[in-house]
């Protein structure tokens, strides 16, 4: 008789268990979907001002290379065209590698949602 006594208090400590596990966890998904919300917030603001960056790079550049073609198409027209091309080459080439190093040093995704399920995994240890 003691072991049916017993029993439900078994279970309820089960179940109590269980929903602070579900507590938990949604939490935890709160706490990722912030960080995602966060994330794509910053992305598309950065975005944006790359667009209009490079349009507004875009459009000063070609206006210059023409003033200077203009300036010199008498005399040098075809060597201002080569410099301006390889100018605007390295350029590019630079911009490349610096995207590169930018993605390589980006944090990781989600960074702090899974720091505190690696706490909670601690604290379920001890």
């Amino acid at each position: 008789m003691n072991n049916k006594a017993a029993s439900p208090g078994l279970f309820e400590t089960l179940r109590e268990v269980g929903v602070a596990m579900l507590a938990i966890a949604h939490s935890r998904a709160t706490l990722a979907g912030i960080e995602l919300a966060e994330e794509r917030e910053r992305l598309v603001r950065r975005m944006l001002l790359a667009v209009l960056g490079i349009l507004a790079l875009g459009l000063s550049a070609a206006v210059f290379t023409l003033l200077m073609v203009v300036i010199f198409w008498d005399t040098w027209r075809v060597q201002v065209l080569v410099i301006f091309l390889c100018l605007y080459a390295a350029l590019a080439v630079w911009c490349m590698a610096r995207m590169r190093a930018e993605a390589a040093q980006a944090p990781i995704l989600l960074e702090r949602t899974l720091t505190e399920l690696e706490h909670d995994l601690e604290a379920l240890k001890r």
